[in-house]
């Protein structure tokens, strides 16, 4: 909120060459990514949960990167297999997940953004798109957008 009369115009000089900032953190980066008609995740390096990493989408829609927790020997076919079930209204296998642990929101295609997610303990995660689908409609994640990681401490 400004008061009448309180706001001001400053200009802002920018100075080098478009390029020449890096985006520093750690030497992880989660990756968006279309193999065929469906989305998925991959991840390059090691997510260590002290440490920044990037988020480049190099899909064609816009996505997300939910972080659940869940417990040791969680895999990614037991986190479809919930998911399917949600999808039929069959009953669920029994829920591998711990907490919910934040994560990126949204990100549009082509973007890169770097990422620090407070509290983000050493365990295993599961990282998961629900943004839907432009053609099925679906969230990403009923797609199989979705990966099973272990995150350093």
């Amino acid at each position: 909120w400004v008061e009448q009369g309180a706001a001001a115009v400053k200009s802002l000089r920018v100075v080098g060459r478009a390029g020449d900032a890096r985006l520093r953190g750690g030497r992880a980066r989660l990756q968006m990514v279309d193999v065929g008609d469906s989305h998925r995740f991959r991840i390059e390096g090691k997510i260590d949960g002290d440490e920044s990493f990037l988020v480049q989408n190099r899909s064609m829609e816009l996505h997300e990167a939910s972080f659940g927790q869940v417990k040791p020997g969680t895999t990614d076919a037991q986190i479809q297999a919930i998911l399917d079930a949600e999808a039929t209204g069959q009953p669920a296998p029994p829920d591998p997940f711990i907490r919910d642990a934040g994560g990126l929101k949204v990100i549009s295609p082509g973007r890169k953004i770097l990422v620090h997610i407070d509290h983000l303990s050493e365990g295993r995660y599961a990282i998961l798109c629900f943004i839907p689908d432009a053609v099925t409609g679906l969230p990403h994640a009923y797609e199989g957008m979705h990966l099973v990681t272990n995150i350093d401490g």
